[in-house]
């Protein structure tokens, strides 16, 4: 999730929506406010391993693509100059991988995942390889990406490191868990949370005030 959308609670309730198939409560501008602020109060950076941000999950979609929509073909009019102009063009004597920003951030908004344009050239440019350039087609000259075809190969590659650390995580989290509740002399009982747990939890939003809002918002695991 991309932190300026902590500014809109309208963009919060359709992210709700979207991920949690549950329809939020209705907090006003000026609450929602007060909530961001105390959520700011007492923030604690942590580094987050690359493969495992928000933009490389991104990257791995992008990758994805390209592996899927790749032609190789020695005329790369056959692919930026057809009747669509979309595509994605391997130059065999390069090696490398063409196509428009166009495609890869339609592609993005088809899987309804949410982005930042300048993050994502950024994040293209530094850890994906991607050089933007023009190719010639056709006697006029057309703005395309350009990305090494090695980055194929690593797409299993960050996939499981990406798994690797989110395993790290929920272990670390239960851990946390079990340390508090020993310290709370309570037996500590590892369950999994199902769709009507989760409705159940949901419908103690109703009635709350901002301080109990917030502190009920913190409890949200995708937001940290």
């Amino acid at each position: 999730m991309d932190s300026s959308i902590l500014l809109s609670y309208t963009k919060v309730s359709i992210l709700i929506l979207e991920n949690c198939y549950e329809v939020a409560p209705v907090v006003s501008p000026k609450d929602w406010k007060g909530v961001v602020a105390d959520l700011l109060k007492n923030v604690e950076k942590v580094t987050v391993p690359i493969d495992a941000s928000y933009y490389q999950s991104i990257g791995l979609n992008i990758i994805d693509m390209l592996s899927r929509q790749y032609v190789v073909d020695d005329d790369k009019d056959n692919v930026f100059g057809g009747l669509s102009e979309w595509g994605v063009w391997l130059n065999k004597k390069n090696m490398c991988l063409y196509t428009k920003l166009e495609m890869i951030t339609t592609t993005l908004n088809n899987k309804r995942i949410s982005f930042e344009r300048r993050k994502l050239v950024e994040h293209m440019q530094t850890h994906m390889g991607a050089e933007h350039c023009k190719v010639n087609v056709r006697g006029k000259d057309v703005r395309v990406w350009k990305f090494p075809e090695a980055i194929l190969n690593q797409r299993n590659r960050q996939t499981a490191g990406l798994a690797e650390h989110v395993e790290k995580k929920h272990t670390e989290a239960n851990e946390k868990v079990k340390n508090a509740l020993k310290e709370s002399e309570i037996d500590y009982v590892e369950v999994d949370i199902n769709a009507e747990e989760n409705k159940k939890e949901s419908d103690k939003v109703e009635g709350m005030n901002t301080k109990e809002l917030t502190k009920y918002i913190k409890t949200w695991s995708w937001l940290k």
